[in-house]
């Protein structure tokens, strides 16, 4: 997998938290405070409330855990 551009990653950080936060009923985990990617394509997200979340893109799918 080619290494994305910080740019590249920060959008994919922000549609990432919008799409999440969209999908629970009441969000708690406040603001995103930090991203980055993974040689993987993993995007990791770091929440004001200290939660790591990590993003994979497979297909149309987004999947979080």
């Amino acid at each position: 997998m080619a290494e994305m551009s910080y740019k590249e990653i920060k959008t994919k950080s922000e549609r990432y938290m919008i799409i999440h936060r969209s999908a629970c009923e009441e969000w708690t985990h406040g603001k995103m405070k930090q991203f980055r990617a993974d040689v993987n394509g993993v995007i990791s997200i770091l929440y004001e409330d200290g939660t790591w979340f990590h993003y994979r893109e497979n297909g149309a799918e987004l999947h979080w855990w």
